[in-house]
């Protein structure tokens, strides 16, 4: 019986949805909040500036990878910034960390680019190894790379706040790059090793500050690098000597305004990851149907939520228009994109009769249970 119905669902189209990274770790993190952003489909009018910082950034990468130019990367920065209401504030900061990235990458580089902000639709996996009739995973990784070795890479990029010692450790259980490689693999057939982090943090290296007896700082905080200390060493005809111990922390230290990191991953890792997307997409298919719930732990994780007032009820009903707006598609970030037209390498085409009738979602999974 069950083998028929598995017969007839081939014949039956089925109104697929598309899921992000993005909206995962959203309804992961709240209930509500993925309710507000993904449901209703609505987001703040004006955007957070580390928000407007990152796609500046992101953009003035993109073009470095595309072109190798970099007059043209930081036009794309400032187009990016143009239309920000802080763009004037944060465009020497954007730009500065562009051109402190080109400098210091540059000669260091050890791979070649294959893709820059390429986007992908694969179905997840369901718990049979079959692909999924119903959830798409959707997205745009940053760029695909081949290191000298032949292996090739998913290059993310990341912009970092402040200094942590500690971030690579909570990238190491990221969501988003391991459904990433995932589907990267899916949708070029490429055998993806892993992810290179590209790490960028927002805040420009300080200068050591020249004191009045002519001697540059020694300050133990002085969050800079070991060129520009040295430059500022050379730009003051100073003793390298006299500044020994600093220098020697600096260099041991490395550079931490841009770090990469590698993290690889297994076939059969990523494999079994898949099943965790699947059965979240289940939970929020079935979380359709109730109301959803605040997760108050969540609400400070990642600075203050943008959803804040509608939440807690402080926003009048006739003034939520005045400060959210309504989106046109769930995922923006890919209305660039025509979706229908990503197709997997693997994928074989298939003839749909699009005038056939469609049997419900519901009907159907009362039959063959949640493997859709």
């Amino acid at each position: 019986m069950k083998m028929q119905l598995s017969m007839l669902m081939e014949q039956i189209p089925i109104m697929r949805e598309t899921v992000s990274c993005s909206e995962i770790t959203t309804f992961l993190s709240c209930r509500m909040k993925h309710e507000f952003r993904y449901r209703r489909r609505l987001a703040p009018m004006e955007e957070s500036e580390p928000l407007n910082l990152g796609r500046a950034v992101h953009a003035g990468l993109e073009s470095w990878y595309l072109r190798h130019d970099q007059k043209a990367a930081l036009d794309a920065v400032r187009e990016s910034l143009d239309s920000c209401a802080a763009g004037a504030e944060l465009l020497p900061k954007a730009l500065g960390m562009i051109e402190g990235y080109i400098r210091h990458w540059k000669d260091r580089e050890d791979f070649k680019t294959l893709h820059v902000e390429l986007p992908f639709r694969v179905p997840l996996r369901t718990p049979s190894g079959r692909a999924s009739r119903i959830y798409d995973l959707v997205g745009r990784v940053d760029g695909v790379v081949q290191k000298p070795d032949g292996s090739v890479w998913i290059l993310e990029h990341k912009t970092l706040g402040r200094k942590d010692k500690n971030y690579f450790d909570k990238l190491d259980v990221d969501i988003q790059v391991r459904a990433y490689c995932w589907a990267v693999r899916r949708f070029t057939g490429l055998d993806i090793k892993g992810v290179i982090y590209n790490v960028l943090r927002s805040k420009l290296p300080v200068k050591p500050e020249l004191l009045k007896s002519g001697k540059l700082s020694k300050r133990a905080n002085i969050d800079t690098t070991y060129e520009i200390f040295l430059s500022a060493i050379d730009d003051t005809d100073s003793d390298p000597a006299d500044y020994a111990e600093i220098l020697e922390r600096l260099k041991s230290e490395g550079n931490s305004f841009f770090m990469r990191r590698e993290v690889s991953y297994t076939a059969e890792e990523l494999d079994s990851f898949t099943l965790d997307l699947y059965r979240i997409t289940r939970d929020m298919r079935r979380s359709g149907r109730e109301e959803p719930y605040r997760n108050p732990t969540a609400c400070g994780q990642f600075g203050p939520c943008s959803f804040r007032d509608l939440c807690t009820g402080s926003l009048p009903d006739d003034e939520v228009f005045d400060k959210y707006r309504e989106l046109s598609t769930k995922h923006p970030e890919l209305s660039d994109v025509d979706l229908d037209e990503l197709k997997p390498a693997s994928a074989q085409t298939k003839t749909q009769d699009t005038e056939s009738p469609r049997v419900s979602d519901g009907f159907l999974q009362s039959l063959l249970g949640d493997d859709l």
